[in-house]
């Protein structure tokens, strides 16, 4: 398994992978060769692998210039036909940002949607799942999850789809 960037395909930098089950093994597991993404369980700030059929929350990574709660509801207001491949017809949900202190900005989405539906939602908003380097922004921005919603995982920008088994 080769874990990359979704947005670069580059190599992830970091990685702070769950340590699994009994039965199942630490993480990446790719139980029963089906997980090509990664979700973060908010919790622990843990990684786990899994399919990208699942629907869960997701943590947008907005580019620069996004920096107003004001601009990404605008943005949701241009996305409500978003189109099937993105689980549309609607984005609706709770929307805020949070200043990471590095530079990052984020958006958490609350409306449940496969890995693809909450990837082009992030695109659509002008950017990207969350794509942790470190491990100070991924304590952040779980911190965050924790005292404002009931997430308990999220969706982030790491996948192994393009070279599985490597």
């Amino acid at each position: 398994m080769r874990f990359v960037y979704e947005s670069t395909g580059e190599d992830i930098q970091w990685s702070n992978w769950h340590q699994g089950i009994f039965l199942f093994g630490p993480e990446p597991n790719n139980f029963l060769r089906l997980e090509d993404h990664v979700e973060v369980l908010v919790v622990s700030g843990k990684w786990n692998d899994i399919s990208g059929s699942e629907k869960i929350p997701s943590i947008c990574e907005l580019a620069q210039g996004m920096k107003s709660l004001s601009n990404v509801i605008k943005l949701c207001l241009n996305c409500i036909n978003v189109g099937p491949s993105f689980d549309g017809p609607e984005v609706s949900g709770s929307w805020e940002t949070l200043e990471t202190g590095n530079g990052k900005e984020v958006a958490f989405i609350e409306d449940l949607k496969t890995y693809n539906g909450a990837l082009g939602t992030c695109l659509k908003m002008g950017g990207k799942l969350l794509e942790p380097k470190e491990s100070n922004t991924l304590e952040q921005v779980s911190n965050l999850v924790k005292r404002r919603y009931q997430w308990t995982r999220s969706w982030i920008g790491i996948t192994d789809k393009y070279e599985e088994g490597q």
